[in-house]
């Protein structure tokens, strides 16, 4: 449907419902029984079915903001019609991972679900509209286990959240307010994009990286955007890293945690602070700086929030990383140490390797993760 609008205020009554959905995604309340798929339009489907959500260009029509904010309400409001509520086992892996409040539930869905459909930014319509479908089986029945990227996306989520209420707060009466406020406008425009972007490079992750090395022009882009989002940051840090960037790495990540704080509390941004100290650790390494890669790996290991612990699969690639670190700095009983607690989660590669070459035998391979020479 297109629509016309009745004044340069974007407070249509159809726009004015796409602002109540937004608002009860972001945890206003709204009166008893109204619920997020009823205010677009559209009664709650049922489990596992795809979901579309159109919502107008807000006027006046500023390029590119107009889309942007449409798009990314669009794609918030489908998400949450997606998945209203839980089952009770997902709820509790997430509260294991300390993931579970309104952004954790929001990223996982996103984790299950994937674009079908977006109206293009240079289309005629008024209108932008997002189609999700549920992704693939083994996709949805893994997501829970992607932990990290489950936080990458939560902190994502959360900045595109406010930059959309913000922007819809503050949207110019006029062409002529536009145009007094046009710098302020053009970095909300930039910031939004910026965050598609990174969403975008997460929801194409197939682990254990939380993003490809082909997406690192748009996360270079991206930081430009929003320069204060440790997410953003993180995920760059590890493209460069794939693309044999270690010193741009390097860089990148001691700006994710510039940006969260290294001391986070709270048990995802604890996640993130030791995704972040896990991938400059790599960093150093590929330098030739064994000392600082340790130290990087040892708090990645040991994250300041108990929930926050990497997950057994996670555990053991860093083990196996500080196990190589150790034996670049001639710690062969710490290396066969982590190369037993890493046997002992489930991968024995680096363990096996190192007894092909007559190292971790008896007592050595069995000292603890802590061993030192």
């Amino acid at each position: 449907m297109r629509l016309v609008p009745a004044s340069a205020r974007p407070a249509s009554w159809r726009l004015r419902a796409v602002g109540a959905a937004l608002l009860c995604l972001l945890g206003a309340v709204l009166p008893s029984g109204v619920s997020a798929a009823a205010l677009s339009g559209q009664d709650t489907p049922p489990a596992g079915a795809a979901v579309t959500e159109v919502v107008p260009r807000p006027f006046p029509l500023l390029v590119p903001l107009s889309y942007r904010w449409a798009r990314g309400v669009a794609w918030m409001s489908a998400l949450m019609a997606a998945c209203p509520e839980l089952p009770a086992a997902a709820r509790r892996g997430l509260a294991t991972s300390g993931l579970d409040d309104r952004a954790g539930r929001l990223a996982l869905c996103a984790r299950q679900h994937r674009l079908d459909h977006l109206t293009p930014d240079d289309s005629p319509d008024i209108a932008v509209a997002v189609r999700l479908v549920p992704a693939p089986a083994e996709a949805r029945a893994s997501a829970l286990r992607e932990e990290d990227l489950l936080a990458v996306q939560r902190a994502l989520l959360l900045d595109m959240e406010a930059t959309l209420l913000a922007v819809q707060r503050d949207w110019p009466t006029s062409l002529a307010e536009a145009r007094t406020r046009a710098m302020a406008l053009d970095a909300a425009a930039l910031r939004l994009e910026a965050l598609w972007w990174a969403l975008a490079a997460v929801q194409g992750a197939a682990g254990p990286w939380a993003c490809g090395p082909e997406t690192l022009d748009s996360l270079e882009r991206g930081v430009r955007g929003a320069p204060d989002n440790a997410a953003l940051w993180l995920l760059l840090a590890e493209a460069r890293l794939q693309r044999d960037l270690p010193q741009g790495a390097v860089a990148a990540a001691a700006e994710a945690l510039k940006s969260r704080g290294d001391g986070a509390k709270h048990p995802a941004d604890a996640r993130l602070a030791a995704r972040a100290r896990y991938v400059r650790g790599l960093a150093h390494w590929r330098l030739g700086q064994p000392a600082l890669a340790e130290a990087d790996l040892d708090a990645a290991l040991h994250p300041a929030v108990a929930e926050s612990a990497p997950d057994e699969a996670e555990r053991a690639r860093r083990l196996r990383a500080r196990a190589a670190v150790r034996l670049a700095r001639h710690n062969v009983a710490g290396m066969c140490a982590d190369f037993a607690a890493a046997c002992a989660l489930g991968d024995c590669e680096g363990l096996a390797l190192a007894r092909s070459r007559g190292q971790c035998r008896g007592d050595a391979a069995g000292s603890g993760e802590g061993a030192t020479p």
